[in-house]
């Protein structure tokens, strides 16, 4: 009786499901089950998944995942074409009580007004400060070389890069928005850095706990959102406890980003209708702190290890790379003045970006009104993802889309070479608000420390170029050789 009637259930639900896609034309899919969709059908890296599946259903993929309807966007022209549109540009919530007390007070996962107020503010202000700009550069070459003496204590052994690069990045992002540099030896501010990366590392947007939030209640589902709620509470709480005592320290001589915000929420103290309204006003500023900690060090922390595991995988690359950098300058190291004369440098570090793919997919995208595009239902509510992974590896505009090859960003002639489909940071909207500052750190750390260093896989290591399964792919763990080459 029990059997006869799930398979009746299970008969209505395909039917249903039929129904709806022929009557209301949702794009195609694969087929899940009841309740969890295709949810127990998810790989750990779901966008090399998603990619493979495009030959079957195409560019635009539907699928029922857990409590959600996902909708799966593969190609470069559906990527800009969409993701420019404020349709597609909400942003969904993470379903995990500790974490959506104040994402959505920040950058990332706010949308609607709020989100064009936050952003518009904080790209006009951080411009101003000099993110992402030249003005850096003497600030951003003194974090280097202070990572530089801290690899000399390691040379000629295996050593790790990982926790070494964290701190260094963040210190030009760091002066900008409090106005200081962060002590080495803060612990505070290195817990903050530490619990930030555990934060990320459990963030797949694709993990069952966002997808299905009945799962946070049993077993090691339980555990995960549990440990995930942790890290969010201890960024949050760290980040906030930052706020108060730069609040407790402000003087009107002092020019940075935070300073600058509490001066606005004090502007619009009597406008309860206004987004910097005094109330919340520093669990808002903490939260966009973190955020723009995930845009503006991880992405650029991470593609470095990148950088540095494909040089010691290719050895023959990195000496490419040394040759033209000893060719135009002088001990002293790589400058920005000196970036157009270095083209094939300039493409490996493009190459590295797109082979690592240090953002396999967008962000959490959600459909705000029910919307039809090229023929199809984007019903509202939906989550939207640009894979962003299968542009990068799209044939149809890579010579060899999984190879290391430098060379899809060189002309002929040896010139540097723009490809459309290099979208390491996004597209439209959302794109990534980070993008200008990991691209002039991503430079100067990558092409002062080639140059200053050899980097190589010690004996009996493998090389693994998976990548891992976060929500920012970074390659697996690994250890190189460090030797000196400048003096």
């Amino acid at each position: 009786m029990i059997a006869a009637i799930a398979l009746v259930a299970l008969l209505g639900w395909l039917t249903f499901r039929t129904i709806r896609h022929f009557f209301f034309q949702l794009p195609p899919g694969p087929t899940g089950l009841p309740i969890v969709g295709y949810l127990p059908f998810l790989s750990s890296q779901p966008y090399v998944q998603f990619s493979e599946m495009v030959d079957k259903y195409g560019d635009i993929m539907s699928l029922r995942v857990g409590s959600f309807r996902v909708i799966v966007v593969s190609s470069l022209d559906l990527i800009r074409e969409m993701f420019k549109e404020s349709v597609f540009s909400g942003r969904t919530d993470m379903h995990i009580a500790a974490s959506r007390q104040h994402a959505k007070l920040g950058l990332l996962l706010s949308d609607g007004r709020r989100w064009q107020d936050l952003r518009r503010f904080s790209l006009r202000n951080l411009r101003d400060l000099g993110f992402g700009k030249w003005s850096q550069e003497n600030l951003i070459i003194n974090e280097i070389d202070q990572l530089a003496k801290t690899i000399l204590n390691e040379l000629g052994r295996p050593t790790t890069l990982t926790d070494r690069l964290n701190i260094y990045v963040v210190n030009t992002l760091w002066s900008i928005l409090t106005g200081e540099t962060i002590d080495t030896e803060d612990s505070e501010c290195q817990q903050l850095i530490y619990n930030m990366n555990r934060l990320i590392a459990g963030a797949s947007a694709t993990d069952p706990i966002f997808l299905l939030p009945m799962l946070n209640h049993f077993g090691k589902y339980k555990k995960k959102s549990k440990d995930f709620a942790a890290n969010a509470r201890n960024v949050m709480s760290l980040a906030k406890r930052l706020v108060r005592q730069h609040n407790e320290n402000r003087n009107s001589d002092r020019s940075d980003f935070m300073h600058i915000f509490m001066d606005e929420v004090q502007k619009n103290e009597d406008d309860p209708e206004s987004t910097f309204n005094q109330k919340g006003a520093e669990d808002t500023l903490a939260m966009i702190l973190v955020d723009l900690f995930i845009a503006g060090n991880e992405t650029t922390s991470t593609a470095l290890l990148w950088f540095f595991l494909l040089m010691a995988a290719h050895p023959q690359i990195q000496r490419r790379v040394q040759q033209e950098i000893d060719s135009v300058v002088d001990g002293s190291g790589p400058l920005l003045e000196h970036r157009r004369r270095l083209p094939y440098t300039e493409a490996v570090l493009m190459e590295t970006l797109r082979f690592g793919s240090v953002l396999p997919m967008t962000l959490r995208h959600r459909v705000t009104e029910d919307t039809y595009f090229r023929g199809y239902l984007f019903p509202e509510g939906s989550i939207l993802f640009g894979n962003l992974y299968k542009v990068m590896r799209d044939p149809q505009h890579w010579a060899k889309p999984h190879q290391f090859y430098p060379d899809h960003f060189l002309n002929s002639d040896g010139t540097v070479k723009q490809a459309d489909a290099a979208i390491p940071f996004g597209s439209g909207k959302r794109i990534c608000l980070g993008e200008s500052l990991a691209r002039l750190e991503f430079f100067l750390f990558a092409a002062r420390l080639i140059h200053q260093f050899n980097f190589e896989i010690p004996d009996g290591q493998t090389v693994d170029l998976a990548g891992n399964n976060g929500a920012i792919r970074g390659p697996k763990p690994y250890r190189v050789i460090i030797t000196q080459r400048i003096q």
